[in-house]
């Protein structure tokens, strides 16, 4: 019984850790240097190493479910824990599942970063793609008129009007 509570327990952990979403800023880095906005820095730059992380503890929260999963139930256990990797995505979108492992998450995100910061080596090892800071580029006139167009209120509308007139200002 105690392994089946133990069993239990892996799966619950797994489950939070498929569930973890840490979502980076919507503003860009130059925006987050020119506003002197350290904490939010620190933090983009080592998200990277939050998803190599999240990525190690996800396998090793299956092997130790598939191994257990087989100890106690033989191929059925093997089975139970794929089936729960497979629907585990669908289960922790739930909109109730994600805002409770959000919550959790939030708590528990400073800690994170402080260890996989003291800890470099996590990043060197698992990350699979090197960090660069987010700046969009603009390749032509009608992408900087998008997101004049999609900025919302910061853009008033008479600079979004100013900025329409100046793309156009050849053709006038």
């Amino acid at each position: 019984m105690l392994l089946v509570i133990i069993w239990v327990v892996i799966v619950a952990k797994l489950l939070f850790v498929l569930g973890m979403r840490p979502e980076r800023t919507h503003r860009s880095w130059s925006e987050l240097v020119r506003t002197h906005n350290e904490p939010v820095q620190r933090r983009e730059r080592l998200l990277a190493n939050i998803f190599a992380l999240r990525r190690v503890i996800v396998g090793l929260l299956l092997i130790a479910a598939a191994l257990l999963g087989l100890l106690l139930w033989q191929v059925w256990g093997m089975v139970a824990v794929v089936a729960v990797w497979l629907v585990g995505g669908i289960v922790v979108r739930n909109k109730s599942v994600h805002r409770f492992i959000q919550v959790k998450y939030t708590r528990l995100e400073p800690k994170l970063l402080d260890f996989v910061e003291s800890v470099p080596l996590i990043g060197t090892l698992f990350r699979a793609e090197d960090w660069k800071p987010r700046d969009q580029k603009l390749e032509s006139p009608e992408q900087l008129l998008h997101l004049v167009q999609s900025s919302g209120h910061v853009l008033s509308d008479e600079q979004q009007i100013i900025i329409r007139r100046g793309l156009d200002w050849h053709t006038t």
